[in-house]
This record gives structure tokens, sequence and C-alpha cells, in this order.
């Protein structure tokens, strides 16, 4: 680097010291004026400013152990600062509200050099009371909301298909280890998903273990005969749950959640307890539910001393009880509802078929009436990106029941009810090949038998 060059970039980087000190100073005026005596707080603190400067925290480092295969301490970079920067809370009792970036930032550090600095000169203090006298349970307050926050952010990163976190936030207190300013560090730990070859009829299949990833370690799931509904089994003993590729995509599929977090939550919810009806060899259909609601079944299969959840149905589906009485009702196949916006969450929030009256007595005569409250919730939720104007299907459906007629697409009336469902790709199985029953005759994952499925 030339002489003047390095000139130059000395001179920037003087610059930018004294940038970034003058706005520290300007926003620890403005929390000083947040305080009741704030002009006098000001006026006290005019000469102190540099010291304060001097003593504020470091830089939040990120430190990761072990590999990172999905970029997730750059994610870890990005948000946690934009996450604290919005979480608020009371500066003082009473007091106004400032976020958990500003308190960790200026509120700390001049709770900790006026503490210092009354020792010597007690009126000192006295604007700065309001934070001083809640110095020890406000500032412990802050760090739990910052290492929860941290916490969260592990536990939505974690996916038992791909890769788990654990995200935890450790400060060093300056006045404990006798060091002029606050070090902080987010510690990230990356712990690998557990796979496993499970043998289903004459061939294997790739499975993961299904877990959630606790604060403290990670709780994979287990479930015993009994609660599957098999009676006076001959060992009751826990077996491993292990999900296929197929079931979490057809869940994000068929579900629509933006947040695929949310939906692990949701599945492991379901599961403690599971309310699983058995549907003859080996097989069951066990209820998924989000907020309380029913929203499908997993269709599952006890194989190689497993449960392995082969697919995910959506509570429409015709494999379902609710699909069949659906079927029932209205005569509609398996096409006309991907036709008509059944199968499918966000789908069926985003037409009017359960804001017209007709079409909702149908689908609460069937069972599925919990939808009219979740389509509710996913419009107002944060979850799901549902739009404003809803697609004109019930009258078609309406309709197409009156007169018995099939009246759609080429695609819907050429194929036949039992059509199975394309694969998505080469490393995913077919529907029709992801079961093998104990006769070896294959069915579809899509329609699980479901003849003894209570009603």
């Amino acid at each position: 680097m030339s002489k003047q060059k390095k000139k130059k970039s000395n001179a920037q980087q003087k610059i930018q010291l004294a940038q970034g000190k003058n706005e520290y100073k300007r926003r620890m005026h403005q929390i000083c004026l947040l305080l009741p005596e704030g002009k006098v707080a000001c006026k006290v603190l005019e000469k102190y400013m540099d010291i304060l400067y001097s003593i504020r925290p470091q830089p939040i480092r990120t430190v990761f152990f072990g590999k990172d295969p999905s970029d997730f301490q750059e994610y870890v970079k990005t948000e946690y600062p934009f996450m604290i920067k919005h979480e608020t809370l009371p500066m003082y009792e009473g007091g106004p509200e400032v976020s958990l970036y500003d308190y960790h930032q200026l509120v700390r550090p001049l709770q900790m050099f006026v503490d210092i600095h009354s020792e010597r000169h007690p009126g000192f203090a006295d604007p700065f009371m309001p934070i001083i006298k809640e110095r020890k349970t406000r500032s412990i307050d802050v760090v739990q909301k910052m290492a929860r926050i941290a916490e969260v952010m592990g536990l939505s990163g974690s996916n038992f298909m791909e890769f788990f976190y654990h995200v935890k936030f450790v400060i060093a207190d300056p006045l404990e280890l006798k060091i002029p300013r606050d070090t902080c560090t987010i510690e990230i730990t990356y712990e690998a998903p557990s796979w496993k070859q499970i043998k289903i009829g004459t061939q294997k299949r790739s499975a993961a273990r299904v877990g959630w990833r606790f604060p403290i370690k990670i709780v994979w799931m287990e479930i015993k005969p009994s609660q599957m509904g098999i009676r006076n089994p001959a060992d009751d003993s826990p077996m491993e749950v292990y999900m296929l590729q197929h079931a979490i995509n057809r869940l994000y599929e068929r579900i629509g959640g933006t947040y695929r977090a949310v939906m692990h939550m949701d599945l492991f919810q379901s599961f403690h307890p599971p309310k699983a009806f058995p549907t003859g060899g080996g097989n069951f259909l066990i209820e998924y539910k989000i907020s309380e609601i029913k929203a499908g079944y997993f269709a599952a299969t006890i194989t190689d001393g497993v449960l392995l959840i082969r697919t995910f149905l959506f509570i429409t589906h015709a494999g379902t009880p609710e699909g069949k009485k659906l079927t029932a009702l209205t005569g509609l196949r398996k096409w006309d509802h991907k036709y008509l916006a059944f199968d499918n969450l966000l789908a069926l929030t985003d037409s009017d078929l359960l804001s017209n009256e007709q079409t909702c007595e149908i689908f609460r005569e069937a069972g599925c009436g919990g939808l009219l409250e979740l389509c509710n919730k996913v419009r107002q939720s944060n979850y799901w990106e549902s739009s404003e104007q809803r697609n004109p299907i019930a009258d078609k459906m309406l309709q197409y029941i009156k007169s018995g007629k099939e009246e759609v697409s080429d695609l819907w009336t050429e194929l036949p009810d039992d059509e199975p469902e394309p694969a998505e790709s080469e490393q995913e199985e077919p529907d029709n090949e992801l079961h093998e029953p104990e006769d070896n005759k294959k069915t579809t994952d899509d329609e699980p038998e479901t003849a003894s499925a209570p009603e």
C-alpha cells in the first residue's frame, strides 16, 4: 500500500471512530433524558462522557462449535442484534420502554459508572436513583431475556431432518471479573440429525429419528405400543419414532406454514400423548393438531422395532375418516379435492369454501368443523402468508354436487380415483412405493388402509 493510500485509510478510520464516539454520546444523552431528572443527569455526566464511552460493552461476538452446514452462524450474527433492538422493557419501574440493546449498551455501563463514582461522591448518584436502586434485579432480567432470545433462535433453527443447534448467550460481568467492559458471546453448538435404514416389507428406507431441540438437550420422541391403541401388548417398551423425508415434505406442502420450526413443534406436541387409530396390519393414523385443532393425520407403521411415519394426510384427504364422510356427502373424488383446494390448509384458507354457510355446514357434518376456526387463525397469523382475496370455489362445489356431474379440467376427469401422486424428485420415493404391506401388494401412502379407523 502506498503512503498516500495508507494516510487516507488512517484518516478515514479516525473519522469513523470519531463518528462512532459522537453517536454513542448522543444516545447516552437521550437515555439520561428519560430519567425523571433527565436534564440534571445530562449536566452531571457531561464531563464523564469519554469515560462512559471507554467502558461501553464489547460488540457481541459469535463462536461456533462443530461444522455449520447451513450458514446458521451468519444468520445469528444478523438476526440476534435485530431481535434485541426490538425487544423492550421499562428502563426502571414505571419508566419509559427501552430496547434490550440500549439497556445493555447504555444503561448498564451508566449504572456501573454511577455506582462506582458515587462511593467517593455521595450526592453524585441522586439524579440516577431510579436505575441504580433496581440495578441488580433489572440487569438480571435483561440478561435472562437476551439469553432466552438466543435459545429460541436455536430452537427455531433446528430441524430433526437436517440439523440441531444449541445457542447460548454468555456474559462476563466487568465488576466481578475486574475488567473495564462487558464481554458477551453467543455460543452456537451443532449436532447432526440421526438417520437410519429401516426395513419396510422387503425393502429398506432411510428415515430420520424424530426429536425436538430443548434448551438443555435434544429430546427424542418415544411411543409405547399401548399409547398406539394396541391392547395388552406382549412388550410395552417405548419405541423410537422415525419419519421418511416424504412425510415431512407432505406436511410442509399441505400445511404450508412459513416457519417450519412451528410445524415441527406442533408435530412433537401432537405426539404427547398421541391420539392413534389402528387401521390393521400394524398401520395407524395419528392425529396432527395445530393449536389443539385437528388438521390431519400421520400415516404410520410399526416395523423393524420402530414406529415409522410414512406420510401426512390433510384432514379432508380421501384416506381419512373425515375425508370419507366428505366423499359420502358430496360425491367428490380425490382429484376433485385437489381442484377445489381441499387438500391444502393455505389453499383452503384462501378460498371462499369456509365463508359460505352451505359449504361450511357440509364441512361440519363431515367432522371438519375445526377447519373453520383454524383458517381464521391462519388469516390472522404471521406464520402463514394468506391472500386478502378469496378464490370463488364454493359455488362451483355446490353446483357440482347438485348436478352430479364431473365438469372440471381434463386431468381431473381423466385420472382414476386410485391414480398415485407423482414422485417429487429422484431421491423421494413415489407414493405408491412407500408402503409395502405383508402380502407384498403395493398400495399408495396417500391412500392408507383406514377401514377400521373410528369415525
